[in-house]
């Protein structure tokens, strides 16, 4: 559950460091409605990448599990 909160951080660390960088190379602004709306897309993007690599790791690697 742990590594699933800190692989969720990390997604939302990369998207806002992206969107800085797009907003930057672009020179618009973005409302909060299309932020809340993108991260939301993101979330949903890759938030079964992180449940599959969650279960892999648990099956997998993990002897404990």
């Amino acid at each position: 559950m742990k590594n699933l909160k800190v692989t969720i951080s990390l997604i939302a660390v990369v998207l806002a460091m992206t969107l800085s960088f797009v907003s930057c190379e672009q020179k618009t602004k973005i409302t909060h409605e299309e932020a809340k709306a993108i991260a939301e897309e993101a979330y949903i993007y890759g938030f079964p990448m992180v449940v599959n690599y969650k279960t892999m790791y648990m099956y997998v690697v993990d002897e404990n599990s």
